[in-house]
């Protein structure tokens, strides 16, 4: 794990973390000490010379808790490792206090999906997560926390970078690279900055309605007598033909699915670890279904769609094609965004109809 810190206070051996406690909390100390065993590598962050919360990583599992303090520290006092203990900025600090890792997503970029794209769109959609990705000889972590970088470390053959530095050598890194992604839950609610308030228009000025000019009558003419004029007569309309009987409409097929997460067991992807992360990204309106669903819903590999939820609520979506290797006709997979705002949870039923949708495929 690579925390960018702002200043190194010691480094040694893991055995020496609980004689250097009480120095720790006599400084009231802000940071976090880390610990590489053979197995995994441990971080217990500390705020006001406390301990308030700990992670481990190992490869790419990730765990992170108070609870685990308490592990962290008796493996320190009875295994060897290697210990560092850095000082941090209360923010950084916050970033993991409170906080647990909720999900994960494993992928590979490259070429059709960048480091670039991928940290981009976690900064857009505001999530807090933890970024990791590793390439054949550097690793780098991003820690974004609603929209904006709360830090960064990237680490090569040749160098070491933190903040911006390694926001733009992971933008610029080439050839495929193993990327996870763990999203935080919990934890205090980041301060957001509020949108500048904008001025609105001015409205354009509505012209005047022209004034009616009254000529006085001309002195010693009397005034014009009125000409009463007959209205003129009205003709009845001519009675409208009989309408033409209406013709049956086709019946509109509709197919009843089961939304499942592409990590779901029963689900047999061809591409699991493309389609798992475009389900965590993806921010459209959209629904990936199979072939045979298509083929029923007379669509070919996209196209528009009724999505009606229990209840009858319609959301208008686009279909996008995923390949099954079997259980063709059974599942959906809805954006993990979409269903968050739909409510809608895995396991549920929902109809689907073709359709007009407000979504363009991209």
């Amino acid at each position: 794990m690579l925390i960018p810190s702002t200043k190194v206070v010691f480094e040694g051996l893991s055995r020496e973390y609980y004689p250097r406690q009480n120095e720790l909390a006599a400084s009231k100390f802000n940071g976090y000490v880390r610990m590489a065993f053979a197995d995994f590598e441990g971080v217990v962050f500390y705020r006001d010379g406390k301990p308030v919360t700990a992670l481990e990583e190992s490869g790419t599992w990730m765990a992170l808790g108070e609870e685990l303090i308490a592990p962290l520290e008796n493996k320190a006092a009875v295994t060897d490792g290697v210990m560092a203990v850095c000082e941090l900025p209360a923010a950084t600090i916050d970033f993991f206090a409170g906080r647990k890792v909720a999900d994960t997503v494993e992928t590979e970029s490259g070429p059709m999906l960048g480091l670039r794209t991928l940290i981009d769109n976690l900064l857009r959609d505001r999530d807090v997560c933890i970024f990791r990705a590793k390439g054949a000889a550097w690793v780098g972590y991003v820690f974004i926390g609603a929209g904006r970088v709360i830090g960064a470390s990237y680490a090569s053959d040749r160098e070491t970078l933190d903040g911006a530095r390694a926001i733009n050598a992971l933008r610029q890194a080439s050839g495929k690279a193993a990327v996870a992604i763990y999203f935080l839950a919990g934890g205090a609610p980041f301060v957001e900055v509020p949108p500048s308030v904008e001025m609105p228009f001015a409205k354009a000025a509505e012209a005047a309605a022209p004034v009616e000019v009254l000529r006085p009558p001309v002195s010693g003419q009397a005034p014009a007598e009125p000409v009463i004029v007959a209205p003129a007569p009205v003709q009845a309309p001519a009675p409208e033909p009989a309408p033409a009987p209406a013709e049956a409409e086709p019946a509109v097929p509709e197919v009843e699915l089961k939304v499942v997460a592409g990590q779901d067991e029963a689900l047999r992807l061809r591409h699991p670890s493309k389609l798992m992360t475009l389900e965590t990204l993806e921010d459209r309106s959209v629904v990936w279904v199979d072939g045979v669903t298509l083929k029923k819903l007379d669509v070919r590999d996209t196209g528009n769609a009724s999505l009606i939820l229990p209840g009858g609520k319609t959301e208008q979506v686009t279909l996008l094609r995923m390949e099954l290797l079997s259980g063709q006709g059974k599942y959906a997979i809805v954006p993990r965004k979409l269903r968050r705002r739909l409510s809608l949870v895995p396991g549920t039923f929902v109809t689907l109809k073709p359709g007009s949708a407000l979504v363009p495929v991209r």
